[in-house]
């Protein structure tokens, strides 16, 4: 404890050590790890369509070269799911509604209960060259249902 005070009493006084200015600069390159994601992902590829007054998207976070994409929807530019791209392939979230006043999204009334929505972003793949084994993944499409309505239709993610 009495180490701790000292250092507390130098700091007071504007001295600093080599090794609190260390530790300092670490945390730093440690919490700029985790922003650089976050502002990569500020971009997403956007593709929406108006239904029944809705404006649904279904967006695209690029992760980049050997790093994850996110598929996310929005239903009014409120995200209502984002998952990983190994996950996407197969969805299914289900929702019981609430009994009295509540806030739903506008698919989530009017039908079932509970409601789900459905659907995936099928990966569509081709040989790397022509005749060649090895197989990429060249897209992505995406189709969902929301109860009983279809929310987004063959909407396709391109890579490069």
């Amino acid at each position: 404890m009495k180490g701790a005070r000292v250092v507390d009493a130098d700091r007071k006084e504007g001295k600093t050590d080599s090794r609190s200015r260390l530790n300092f600069a670490m945390r730093l390159i440690v919490a700029s790890l985790f922003v650089v994601p976050v502002v990569a992902a500020a971009d997403p590829e956007c593709q929406s369509e108006k239904i029944d007054g809705v404006l649904i998207e279904m967006c695209l976070l690029r992760g980049g070269h050997f790093k994850h994409d996110v598929y996310l929807m929005r239903s009014n530019g409120i995200p209502v799911f984002g998952i990983a791209d190994d996950f996407v392939e197969k969805v299914s979230l289900i929702h019981k509604l609430s009994e009295g006043l509540a806030l739903e999204f506008p698919f989530s009334r009017g039908g079932s209960d509970p409601v789900e929505i459905k659907g995936g972003c099928a990966p569509v793949t081709q040989p790397f060259k022509p005749g060649d084994k090895l197989i990429v993944e060249v897209a992505r499409v995406c189709n969902f249902t929301w109860g009983a309505r279809q929310v987004v239709k063959n909407v396709r993610f391109s890579f490069d």
